[in-house]
C-alpha cells in the first residue's frame, strides 16, 4: 500500500509530564516502518532541562544543533532524520542556583516553575528564510553556579549562539509567524514522507491550531491507556473553542477529554526501553492501516 499524500498523526499527552509520548511514538513509528511506510517523527517545540541530561550536550556538539532528550532518541531511531527542520525550536532549561536564593525560598521556588526564568539556550530554525539560529540568554545564566554556567556557556561557543533576551524569544513564541514557520518546517520535512507523526508537547493538545487541519487521527497519552480520536472535525471545534474562551489555557488536552470520548482506547504496559509492542500494533492496525 502506497498513500498518495501524506498522512499526519498527531501525539498529544494527558498529564504535563511522564506521560509517555516519546516512547509510544518510537513504539509507533517503528511498527508503521515494519509495514514498509517512510515514517518521521515532527516535534516542532521541544524543551529540556540540561541540568538531568548532560547527554543531551554531547549530542548537540556532535549534530551541530541544540537538541534535547526526545529529539536524540527520535534521531538515534531513525525516525529523525535531521533534528533542525524535524524540531525547529528546541529550548534548553537549567536550575538556578539556589545558594542565590538562600534568605527567598519561594522566588527560587516560583523561578523553577517559570520556564522563562530557566531559560538558556535555544535554537530557532527558520524555514523560511533556512536560517538556524542558536541564542543564549544573559539575564538567566548570571543566576547559575558558577560550574553550571561555564558549561552552559562552553555549548553557547559551540553553537555559536548569540546574545538574546527573553523577551525577544516570548514575542517570537507568541507571533502569528511561528505557525507559518512551524508549517513551513513540517511541509519541507514531509517531502517523500508517507506517515509523519507530531508530537505534541507536555500536555498541550496540539503544539499549534493549525495542525488540526493536517491530522488523520489524535493518540492521547497516558500511562496505561491510549486515548484515540478520529474525528477530528469534533476535535477541532472543541479545541478551537476552548482556546476561543481560555486563550492558552484552553490548549490543554483534559478540556478536549472532558468534552468528547475518544474513539477507541487500548491499553498499554510498562516497557523498560522503546520498542514495538502489541499496543503499537493495534494503533497502527485502526489508524495508519485502515
Amino acid at each position: 500500500m502506497v498513500f498518495k499524500t501524506t498522512r499526519y498523526i498527531l501525539v498529544s499527552g494527558l498529564i504535563p509530564f511522564e506521560s509517555g509520548k516519546t516512547w509510544f511514538t518510537i513504539g509507533v513509528g517503528l511498527a508503521i516502518r515494519n509495514q514498509g511506510f517512510k515514517v518521521a517523527v515532527y516535534k516542532p517545540v521541544a524543551a529540556h532541562n540540561l541540568w538531568y541530561s548532560p547527554r543531551t550536550i554531547r549530542k548537540s556538539i556532535e549534530l551541530g544543533v541544540l537538541v534535547g532528550n526526545d529529539v536524540s532518541l527520535y534521531y538515534d531511531y531513525g525516525l529523525m532524520p535531521n533534528p533542525a527542520i524535524g524540531n525547529p525550536i528546541a529550548l534548553a532549561t537549567t536550575p538556578v542556583d539556589p545558594g542565590v536564593y538562600l534568605e527567598n525560598l519561594n522566588t527560587y521556588y516560583s523561578e523553577l516553575e517559570n520556564i522563562y526564568s530557566i531559560l538558556v539556550l535555544s535554537r530557532k530554525t527558520s524555514c523560511l528564510s533556512n536560517t538556524i539560529i542558536h541564542n543564549y540568554y544573559p539575564e538567566n545564566t548570571r543566576k547559575l553556579a558558577g560550574r553550571t554556567k561555564r558549561l552552559v556557556l562552553k555549548l553557547a561557543r559551540y553553537l555559536k549562539a548569540v546574545e538574546s533576551n527573553i523577551g525577544e524569544l516570548n514575542e517570537y513564541m507568541s507571533s502569528r509567524r511561528i505557525e507559518e514557520e512551524l508549517d513551513k518546517c513540517l511541509e519541507e520535512y514531509s517531502r517523500g514522507i508517507e506517515v509523519v507523526l507530531v508530537e505534541s508537547f507536555n500536555d498541550a493538545v496540539a503544539p499549534y491550531l493549525g495542525i488540526l487541519d493536517k491530522i488523520i487521527a489524535l493518540g492521547v497519552v497516558a500511562p496505561s491507556r491510549i486515548l484515540v480520536y478520529t474525528d477530528i472535525e469534533v476535535v477541532k471545534e472543541i479545541v478551537e473553542e476552548a482556546v476561543s474562551s481560555m486563550g492558552w489555557e484552553g490548549l490543554r488536552t483534559k478540556h478536549l477529554v472532558e468534552k468528547t470520548k475518544p474513539s477507541f482506547t487500548i491499553e498499554t504496559t510498562p516497557i523498560s526501553k522503546p520498542g514495538v509492542r502489541r499496543e503499537h500494533e493495534l494503533f497502527v492496525k485502526h489508524v495508519v492501516s485502515t
